[in-house]
């Protein structure tokens, strides 16, 4: 939002009620108090940035992920497409298809909708984001790929699971994903909102390294001040099985669907998002993730 607001557009956006204080200190726009399913979409809007998404579902607020990532995409477009807007841009993420996990098959689900909508789209699909979560007022949202990683694995007591398929006890934590820093992709979005060529494109993004999860424990290890972060290998069969009963708890650390998508790795050729939108990719370095202590 911050960049949007630098680059000189003039925002309107959907805040719940009570979040209010989540905004930047000096954030100038208007403000629409509601939620993505009752709300009145502002008129004369020339473009919209759609970024809602869940990680998993919490069955106890009915937030699943199908309501939450095509349908709450379908009120959206349908929105746009009413109150005239032509430029529509969305972050989906990277590896949807059609009969993956819920997840996955959800995403696309949205994407394609908005490709038959008429508006002149732009999808983004990065790997797994990092950046501070915390919010300029000294708020905390809710935390992201290094902070979860941080909190569930690297500050417990406990050693890191290496997660590995079958029998393949040798492949135990060396499926890749290919972290991206959230401020490059806000910089592109914000670029694509004044770039023609952009319209009707995908772009997948991805960090411009590709590191086994055993590398990113040891990179958050580090960024923490740790000295050495124990690791365990960990059947994904047996941990699968647990997360299956328990993963649709709140407080469980992961689902079956999550297990299955690290399992796949996210990785991708993100040079077109850099290239096009003139960004020099931010590096997955303890430095840069100096936000965890």
């Amino acid at each position: 939002m911050e960049v949007l607001q630098n680059a000189g557009h003039h925002i309107t956006v959907l805040v719940r009620p009570g979040s209010e204080h989540k905004l930047p200190a000096d954030f100038s726009g208007e403000i629409i108090s509601g939620n993505v399913f009752d709300f009145s979409f502002p008129p004369q809007s020339d473009a919209v940035v759609h970024l809602i998404g869940i990680l998993r579902p919490n069955f106890w607020r009915g937030d699943t992920f199908e309501k939450l990532h095509f349908c709450a995409t379908k009120v959206v477009v349908d929105g746009a497409v009413t109150a005239g807007a032509k430029r529509f841009l969305t972050v989906s993420a990277n590896g949807v298809k059609p009969h993956g996990t819920a997840y996955q098959r959800t995403k696309y689900m949205a994407e394609q909708y908005l490709r038959n909508s008429g508006l002149e789209w732009t999808i983004f699909r990065p790997s797994v984001l990092f950046g501070d979560p915390a919010h300029p007022s000294g708020d905390v949202g809710k935390p992201e790929f290094s902070s979860l990683l941080y909190r569930q694995l690297v500050k417990l007591p406990l050693p890191a699971p290496m997660f590995y398929p079958g029998m393949a006890i040798r492949q135990a934590g060396r499926f890749k994903l290919q972290p991206a820093y959230v401020g490059d992709l806000a910089k592109g979005i914000a670029a694509a909102l004044i770039n023609d060529p952009s319209a009707g494109k995908v772009y997948h993004m991805g960090g411009p390294e590709k590191l086994m999860w055993r590398e990113i424990i040891d990179t958050i290890t580090s960024a923490v001040g740790k000295r050495r972060k124990w690791k365990i290998p960990v059947p994904t069969g047996g941990i699968g099985a647990i997360a299956t009963l328990l993963g649709w708890l709140p407080f469980f650390p992961i689902t079956q669907d999550q297990i299955t998508m690290l399992m796949e790795g996210n990785t991708c050729d993100g040079s077109d998002f850099y290239q096009e939108f003139d960004i020099k990719p931010t590096v997955f370095t303890p430095e840069n993730l100096d936000y965890l202590r």
